[in-house]
């Protein structure tokens, strides 16, 4: 866990312009009983929040552009931690970059709980 929170500790030195997801972005916030999709609503928040810097091979060797780094991330719990502001895990995006509003934790944190399921 250490080895890993220190390849976090990387920043993100591309110096691109955001990709801007095409696909249904999280307009209204999600909830417990709705189906999140990852290519409707997950993809779209990573694509937007993550990228580029954790495009292949991604900042810190953190990839997050493919469905399965992306589970990975998210089932072992680092990607909801980061993203919520837990001290104990590196904190995602990094500041001065805005955090994910709680409608995109909260889509996050659904999907998980549904299982990662690539749909």
């Amino acid at each position: 866990m250490i080895f890993v929170a220190s390849i976090l500790y990387s920043s993100c030195t591309k110096d691109k312009t955001p990709v801007v997801a095409t696909a249904v972005e999280v307009n209204d916030c999600v909830k417990a009983t709705d189906t999140v999709s990852y290519n409707q609503t997950i993809r779209p928040i990573l694509l937007n929040n993550c990228m580029p810097c954790h495009e292949y091979p991604g900042s810190g060797g953190i990839s997050l552009n493919l469905y399965s780094p992306t589970q990975a991330l998210a089932i072992s719990g680092q990607l909801l931690h980061s993203v919520q502001g837990d001290t104990n895990y590196v904190i995602m995006p990094p500041p001065p970059k805005p955090q994910l509003d709680s409608c995109q934790i909260n889509a996050l944190s659904i999907w998980i709980s549904q299982g990662c399921i690539e749909n």
